[in-house]
């Protein structure tokens, strides 16, 4: 059995900071694109998503390149956004949804997770998902 994880991985999703330090990016874009691209090429991945907080997200996968923008960013409770978004971008790609489908749930989730609206932190509230679906903007670069 390979014990390179890269046999098993088909998305990698990491934030901006993470992929920063192990890819010396500083948060460029177009660095980001072309790092994630040359991995995509390289260990056969169907995508490379990174998360960056407030800012939105890059999702980059062997055809196409997106960058997800919020047009107003919410505060709060930060803790567990990563995951709401990760649980979103899953259930997303586990209902046979296109990558600009996953990114875009996966903020809602996580948007919704930070709320000050929300009640509970992990608690997802449809109607600020709802409002927030209008501030996102997703363009293919």
């Amino acid at each position: 059995m390979p014990n390179d994880l890269t046999t098993y991985t088909w998305v990698l999703k990491v934030n901006q900071n993470e992929w920063d330090s192990a890819n010396n990016c500083k948060g460029e874009e177009k660095k980001t694109i072309s790092t994630a691209q040359n991995l995509i090429d390289k260990f056969g991945l169907h995508a490379v998503v990174i998360t960056r907080g407030s800012k939105g997200a890059i999702a980059v996968d062997s055809e196409n390149r997106f960058l997800l923008n919020l047009k107003r960013a919410s505060s709060g409770y930060t803790i567990g956004c990563g995951d709401a978004f990760a649980g979103g971008f899953c259930i997303a790609i586990d209902k046979q949804q296109s990558l600009v489908e996953a990114i875009r749930l996966g903020t809602l989730s996580a948007v919704a997770n930070v709320s000050e609206e929300t009640k509970l932190p992990g608690q997802l509230d449809l109607g600020v998902m709802e409002k927030a679906a209008k501030e996102i903007e997703i363009r293919k670069v």
